[in-house]
């Protein structure tokens, strides 16, 4: 598994080079996040725990502080709204977070950040913060030459 993993990391990142629809924000140990300009969001893809989640930039801050607290607080908030979706976190004995995410009262996901992934989360989640606070406070320019 750790062989696949770090090959499909590896080739995401060098197809990437050549792909201008998605733009690397953030690589690390196994887990990318990448802006989709397309769909306005950060994809963060953790090859190593198999975790794909898409998080548009309106929620990056939010979204991303939550994770941030998840893995940096003793007491945090186990519960938290991103869209339409109920994030639920659960930290085991052992420090790993379980997070649980409903969809219309279903569960659409479940994953494990183990204790020895989170540190690299965090970096991502911060990266997310920063970047996403610089892309919601860009203003597009419209062009009125021809006129």
């Amino acid at each position: 598994m750790n062989l696949f993993s770090t090959a499909a990391f590896n080739l995401a990142k060098q197809v990437n080079s050549h792909d201008t629809a998605l733009q690397i924000e953030f690589a690390s140990d196994g887990l990318i996040v990448f802006w989709v300009a397309a769909m306005n969001s950060y994809r963060l893809q953790d090859f190593k725990l198999l975790v794909t989640i898409d998080i548009p930039v309106s929620e990056a801050f939010r979204m991303g502080n939550h994770i941030v607290s998840a893995f940096l607080e003793k007491d945090f908030p186990s519960i938290f709204l991103i869209g339409d979706c109920i994030w639920k976190a659960r930290r085991d004995d052992s420090g790993n977070i379980e997070f649980t995410i409903k969809e219309g009262g279903q569960i659409a996901d479940k994953f494990i950040v183990s204790i020895d992934r989170q540190s690299c989360w965090v970096d991502a989640m911060k990266e997310i913060i920063a970047q996403g606070t610089q892309k919601v406070g860009e203003i597009p320019t419209v062009s009125t030459s021809g006129y």
